[in-house]
């Protein structure tokens, strides 16, 4: 960890130090709520965790008591919080401004997200009621983290621009994880489709899809952008309910500019 910071480095933005001082990786053209993701990626730490223990050290300078933090609190918000003290109150203050400015963007991304999650909700009734029109539907763009995780998980430097849902993969879903689904009825519910966008903008882990044997699965109608067939990512995240939503993605990454999901559902 980076413990003397010259003045041209405090006068950066708050989430893009702390990436500096705790060596959390971000890519050169970060915005400040890519920095905040990749906070909480290797961190574990939110940036409303951090806007409260600024406030807080503030007001113990401001005021001359002690600063001490709840036992409560995890380990690296705790050495943040050490780092963040041994700063003089000019540059705290500063750091304080770039964090109400960063919850204002984080708040609006997650508006976002809400539309996305509501339109593919809305999406996905209408295929349920068999009234739609539509081939398909965009779920959420390809995000930065998506495309880092992608490229970790299996090399593959995607230029897609858009997550797709066909309606025939979600006749798919319907039929094996709906309200008669014959697999298991995950996602009898329709709201629960919004936790596909929470997935693949916000998955806790991705993993190269494979069968029992260990051998790779390869989707063979969604081909690549090489004509061959495509390979597969599990995305999982776990939601407050303690279930675990997993969307399995086909990286086609074709002209039209998309990923393709396979499939969708849920588990404990």
């Amino acid at each position: 960890m980076t413990t003397g910071l010259d003045n041209e480095f405090t006068r950066m933005q708050l989430s893009y130090a702390i990436c500096k001082a705790f060596t959390v990786a971000i890519e050169e053209d970060y915005t400040s709520y890519d920095a905040w993701e990749a906070i909480e990626d290797d961190l574990h730490v939110t940036p409303e965790e951090i806007e409260t223990l600024l406030k807080n050290i503030l007001d113990s300078k401001k005021t001359g008591f002690s600063f001490s933090m709840d036992s409560s609190v995890s380990a690296n918000l705790v050495m943040i919080g050490n780092w963040l003290y041994s700063f003089s109150m000019e540059t705290l203050e500063l750091f304080y401004a770039d964090i109400k400015a960063d919850l204002v963007l984080i708040a609006h991304n997650r508006d976002l997200e809400q539309s996305f999650k509501d339109n593919l909700v809305s999406f996905y009734c209408s295929v349920l009621a068999n009234t739609t029109t539509q081939d398909g539907c965009i779920v959420c763009p390809v995000s930065k983290r998506q495309r880092r995780i992608i490229k970790k998980v299996c090399g593959l430097d995607i230029k897609a621009t858009d997550n797709f849902l066909a309606t025939q993969v979600t006749n798919h879903i319907i039929s094996h994880h709906g309200v008669k689904g014959s697999h298991d009825k995950s996602m009898a519910v329709p709201s629960n489709m919004g936790q596909i966008v929470d997935v693949l903008m916000h998955s806790d882990s991705a993993e190269l899809s494979s069968y029992h044997s260990g051998e790779l699965r390869f989707h063979k109608r969604f081909l690549s952008k090489h004509g061959s067939p495509s390979v597969e990512i599990l995305f999982k995240k776990k939601m407050p309910d303690g279930y675990v939503c997993v969307v399995l993605e086909a990286m086609t990454d074709t002209k039209k500019g998309v990923l393709r999901i396979v499939t969708a559902y849920r588990h404990k």
